[in-house]
């Protein structure tokens, strides 16, 4: 039988081009051998592909920058080490020194020293996560974003979240102008685990520590807020440590508020907000008020020497509960409601003590 002879011919196939994540270093003097590295973080940004780590080296970079590329790491070598403020001239443009932006999706920023001032009146936030981007932002101190000196303009936000998702963790954000940390517009945030500080008390401006208004949804819990307490005319607004104005859902849990104005203030909210297991001292004001606002629950939080009313219902409010806080040592009162018969507020199993 005569064998039958099989010729293999392989079939050759062009294969994907994939893209391997790179490491790319920054240094901005060449004092740490990184030989052949951009000295500008923008330089490495803008260098970049999705999935790239770019590590800065300790030093100061004096530069605005801009994030527009997915899922890229920008890391300080050494915690707080590499610093960002503003360039000789002062900033430009959108006042923002770091900006992450036009849908980057995935950006991780950590480590860095962002700080001001800026004495050309557009500094406007320090790091700003912004229009379809998605980021998270950890271990960043964030300082000073304000003019020199401090005056009255309302700008001058440590980290901005504006129509972006974003995870806000474990930062220092201290001496801003206006306000500390701000989530504005649709878009999810996560507030974790920070110490945010203000200027207070300051007859200049209204300070504001940590914002969720206009839409946004999320958690804020487990901050350290303090120092927002505003002394000048209420004309001119007030301060709080925690705002919360016509935004989604939201909790607001577990945060130590302390030396402010207004500790927990909600004001036209309609989506669903639950404020519990804060710890509130030592507000000029009112520890936690809800005005013109439904659907809130303020549960199990402990406020301490208000200045006026430890817990206050106000205005055209309706279907909120008040419900097992312990609240004391209040200048007029510890629970205050001066909303409508029928309005469905309803105050059950609260602790309080008056002052007198």
């Amino acid at each position: 039988m005569r064998k039958r002879s099989y010729t293999f011919h392989p079939a050759l196939e062009t294969l994907d081009l994939r893209t391997v994540p790179a490491v790319l270093f920054v240094d901005d003097d060449g004092s740490h051998q990184c030989k052949a590295v951009p000295t500008s973080i923008q330089a490495a940004v803008d260098a970049a592909a999705p999935g790239d780590t770019i590590r800065v080296m300790p030093g100061t970079y004096a530069e605005q920058l801009r994030v527009t590329t997915d899922d890229l790491t920008i890391e300080s070598v050494g915690r707080y080490q590499a610093v960002i403020e503003p360039p000789d001239g002062g900033v430009t443009g959108n006042g923002i020194l770091v900006a992450i932006t036009d849908d980057a999706d995935g950006v991780v920023f950590d480590g860095f020293t962002v700080r001001g001032p800026d004495d050309s009146g557009n500094l406007y936030a320090g790091i700003a996560v912004g229009f379809g981007s998605s980021a998270e932002v950890t271990n960043n101190r964030v300082l000073d974003i304000r003019n020199d000196p401090l005056n009255g303009v309302q700008t001058g936000i440590g980290i901005l979240v504006q129509e972006a998702d974003a995870v806000i963790t474990d930062n220092t954000v201290r001496d801003y102008q206006k306000a500390g940390i701000v989530a504005f517009g649709p878009g999810n945030v996560v507030i974790r685990d920070n110490t945010v500080t203000g200027d207070g008390p300051t007859d200049v401006i209204a300070q504001i520590g940590i914002q969720v208004s206009d839409g946004a949804t999320g958690v804020v819990t487990g901050n350290r807020v303090s120092g927002n307490d505003y002394t000048g005319p209420t004309t001119n607004g007030e301060a709080a440590d925690i705002f919360v104005l016509q935004a989604g859902a939201v909790a607001v849990t577990d945060n130590r508020v302390d030396d402010n104005q207004i500790g927990i203030a909600v004001e036209n909210q309609r989506a669903g907000l639950v404020v519990s297991d804060n710890r509130v001292d030592d507000s000029s004001t009112d520890g936690i008020r809800v005005t013109d606002s439904e659907k809130v629950v303020l549960l199990g939080n402990r406020v301490d020497d208000s200045g006026r009313y430890g817990i206050a219902v106000l205005g055209a409010s309706k279907n909120v509960l008040v419900a097992n806080n312990r609240v004391s040592g209040s200048g007029e009162y510890d629970l205050y409601n001066d909303t409508a018969a029928g309005s469905g507020v309803v105050f059950v199993g609260n602790r309080f003590r008056t002052r007198n």
